[in-house]
């Protein structure tokens, strides 16, 4: 295709045009293929991504999260508040992939927001897996908060999210602070 010639030839002279389609063209295809062509010119900036965050696709969104992981490492990164306010974004498909991309925050930075989509959406598997991929080492915190945040309005929480918790915290050796998530 032409964006991979663009890719391929390291067309960065194009990249203002590809910044102003990323933002304003009308089919959400074409700031989809701006926004991943940006990205393999390395020309992709924060203020690209933060905006297309808010885009009214949910294609766009959830793509312009997984473009962010390149910054979201670095703490404080001023692109990481603009994802985490994601976590209640309507579309499954963003916080799917909010949930995929939450390993790219520093440790202590991914406990609050785990916890958030977990409580939203502890009983899909599919989501609950991809946050757990994320969450490496840190399952019994998230599993206690988690337990910790379920209501009289649902007192079994979210049960698909604190199996699969328990049972990764149990993989890692954490038996006991699973058991003390548990107690809590």
């Amino acid at each position: 295709s032409d964006l991979q010639l663009l890719i391929q030839r390291n067309a960065k002279a194009v990249a203002p045009q590809l910044v102003a389609l990323a933002a304003n063209a009308p089919d959400r295809r074409t700031r989809l293929h701006a926004l991943w062509t940006l990205e393999g010119l390395d020309e992709i900036t924060p203020a690209v991504v933060t905006k297309a965050l808010t885009d009214q696709s949910a294609d766009v969104r959830a793509n312009a999260i997984k473009i962010a992981e390149r910054w979201l490492s670095m703490p404080g990164h001023a692109v990481a508040a603009p994802v985490l306010r994601l976590t209640g974004d309507p579309s499954w498909t963003v916080r799917r992939q909010l949930a995929a991309s939450l390993g790219a925050l520093p440790a202590e930075a991914r406990i609050a927001p785990a916890v958030a989509i977990l409580t939203r959406d502890g009983n899909d598997p599919i989501v609950v897996d991809a946050l757990v991929s994320s969450l490496s080492g840190l399952e019994s915190r998230v599993l206690q908060q988690v337990a910790q945040q379920a209501t009289a309005a649902q007192p079994q929480g979210p049960v698909e999210a604190v199996e699969i918790l328990a049972a990764a915290g149990g993989k890692g050796g954490g038996v006991a602070q699973v058991q003390l998530a548990i107690d809590a």
